[in-house]
């Protein structure tokens, strides 16, 4: 139903990278590979390649301590990147109301009321609204799953073993949107598979 949050994955990742060298330039490769659920055998492929693009600097330290420095173009590319984000968050919003009645009507009628969300925050926001203002708590969210740590709307953010051991009916996803290789795994496991149901 919907498109990705960037017109490929490999913009999305550009994206979270850039952003989170521009807020801080300390990162390691294993910070950013956390927070950005890219894999740490991947980041350091795309830093050369931005290097290389000229979209960051790097300064070493010492030989082990890094600092990465987005340049006046990895800034203008970042800033490019970040206004195709806010556009095509508008644009899933859109298809969210559209969608989403349809959606949760037929969660109702089969009878799943508890169930668990999975997806980008700006994803996790738009699914929260519709359940908890719209349907006014006919369904009801048990906690989510995301790619990185977060705090949402006083839910709770689920493990693995939580998913293991947490009674629920069903796991929401959004398709089309790019999940990180840490969501692609978890969907993947046949217990947890069977639960997903893509909005």
């Amino acid at each position: 139903m919907t498109k990705n949050i960037l017109n490929s994955r490999k913009n999305y990742i550009t994206y979270l990278i850039l952003h989170e060298i521009i807020q801080n330039s300390c990162l390691t490769q294993r910070d950013l590979a956390h927070v950005t659920g890219v894999a740490i055998s991947s980041i350091n492929k795309h830093l050369e390649q931005y290097e290389n693009e000229e979209l960051i600097n790097r300064h070493y330290l010492t030989s082990k301590t890094i600092l990465y420095y987005c340049t006046a173009k990895g800034t203008d590319y970042y800033n490019k990147l970040k206004i195709e984000h806010i556009q095509s968050i508008a644009l899933f919003h859109e298809q969210i109301i559209r969608h989403n009645v349809t959606f949760i009507k037929k969660l109702i009628e089969k009878n799943i009321s508890n169930v668990i969300i999975m997806g980008t925050e700006e994803e996790l926001d738009a699914i929260f609204f519709f359940m908890t203002k719209i349907y006014n708590g006919q369904i009801n969210i048990l906690g989510y799953i995301t790619d990185k740590t977060m705090a949402f709307n006083q839910l709770k953010q689920l493990s693995h073993s939580d998913l293991m051991n947490k009674s629920y009916d069903a796991i929401i996803q959004f398709s089309g949107t790019p999940l990180t290789l840490s969501l692609q795994h978890l969907s993947s496991e046949a217990l947890i598979r069977e639960k997903i149901i893509e909005l």
